[in-house]
């Protein structure tokens, strides 16, 4: 009888470390997850293309004093947007 009542005692501690073990292996799988699917995210939002309509060379006038001066800019794509690069007149 002792040995009965001992033995459905050590069977509830085991069965309820089961159950804590599945929960935190539960929880540890859900927020694993969860990370990466926010890291996902985040790269995707920093590495969007700029729009094609704005990647290129552009002829521009620049106005300083009522002087116009003729110029360019080019744009491109780089890893996290766009990336610039303007010829200006030198004073």
């Amino acid at each position: 009888m002792m040995f009965d009542i001992l033995k459905r005692f050590v069977l509830r501690i085991h069965i309820k470390k089961i159950i804590v073990m599945k929960n935190i292996f539960r929880n540890t799988l859900l927020i694993a997850f969860l990370l990466t699917l926010c890291i996902t995210a985040t790269k995707a939002n920093f590495e969007k293309p700029v729009s094609p309509a704005i990647v290129g060379r552009w002829d521009i006038t620049i106005n300083m004093d009522g002087k116009q001066s003729p110029s360019w800019l080019e744009v491109h794509n780089s890893g996290k947007g766009a990336k610039g690069v303007a010829q200006g007149r030198k004073h």
